[in-house]
């Protein structure tokens, strides 16, 4: 199992493997299903088994009838949700690897906290011979990756304005930063190391000039307090979509065993703040709200540690 939190490189990682005699098989599981005929249903699709098996043993028997194989599952969070019987997939797909485990290598991808909830709650996570946790970069990776996304870029930045009074979750303070490498140590410490959420502040410090040049000022991280205005119940349901990285508003209201229409006012207050967004019908917080919803969560308990 590779876990890591949203925007750390899971599928970077997975995208760099390569074996020449050994076929690799790549799926996503895109939707989230809760019961071992879902899951059969799904990955019968995925891997183009044909006679649509009906169980997880008729599915055992028709991949260890092949070729061996190394099947790659990415966004594995979606093989459980956090209430009772929404675990039966994940259970089901343990199953399945057990079965297969001689003639099908198996490496799933599930982000950080949901892999969290499952250890804490599952006996079924053992099924993992080996979790391997993708940590937050360092400084000189960070450092090296906005370097070569600025060269890239082909433009002149100008580092001169960075004014620095305080930001929330920065550990280190100044009053001014003059320099690319003192703004960088800056964006790496706020990241957390991420790649994504670095980027994405980059980006957002960018302001064009007269002189072509781009001036790069400090960027403007969100205020957490404005989270906890929603209340306790408002921090369930930011809870609940960061666990799970990504819900519908009929499972988030499962989930926090609330109504569809509270979660929706939850969930609207959150994207009038643009801390949350909605695609494809899931819920997600956005790559600006993401360290600042985990720091306020983990400080009031509401993530699995």
């Amino acid at each position: 199992l590779i876990q890591g939190q949203r925007g750390i490189g899971k599928t970077s990682w997975l995208n760099q493997l390569r074996r020449e005699d050994v076929e690799i098989t790549r799926i996503e599981l895109g939707i989230r299903v809760t019961g071992p005929d879902a899951l059969v249903s799904q990955l019968a699709r995925l891997l183009d088994i044909p006679g649509s098996p009906a169980s997880v043993e008729d599915l055992a028997d028709q991949l260890e009838s092949g070729d061996q194989r190394i099947v790659v599952l990415d966004l594995a969070q979606h093989l459980f949700i956090a209430r009772i019987g929404g675990y039966d997939a994940f259970s089901a797909f343990a199953e399945l690897v057990n079965r297969t485990r001689q003639h099908v290598f198996w490496i799933a991808s599930m982000s950080k906290y949901a892999w969290r909830h499952l250890v804490a709650v599952h006996p079924d996570c053992t099924v993992f011979r080996r979790v391997i946790a993708l940590e937050g970069w360092s400084e000189e990776e960070i450092r090296e990756l906005i370097q070569r996304r600025a060269k890239a870029s082909g433009a002149t930045f100008n580092y001169a304005d960075v004014a620095v009074d305080q930001i929330e979750g920065v550990a280190s303070r100044a009053r001014l930063v003059e320099s690319a490498e003192g703004y960088l140590r800056l964006l790496w410490d706020y990241a957390g190391g991420t790649p994504r959420v670095a980027l994405h502040f980059f980006v957002r410090s960018l302001d064009p000039d007269r002189g072509g040049r781009l001036r790069v000022r400090l960027f403007r991280a969100p205020d957490p307090a404005r989270l906890e205005a929603g209340g306790e119940a408002g921090l369930f349901v930011l809870a609940a979509i960061v666990t799970h990285e990504s819900l519908s508003i009929q499972d988030l209201a499962t989930v926090t065993r609330s109504t569809v229409a509270r979660c929706h006012i939850h969930v609207d207050r959150l994207i009038d703040l643009g801390a949350a967004r909605v695609d494809d019908g899931l819920i997600r917080v956005t790559t600006t709200w993401q360290r600042a919803a985990v720091r306020l969560l983990r400080r009031r308990n509401l993530l699995p540690d």
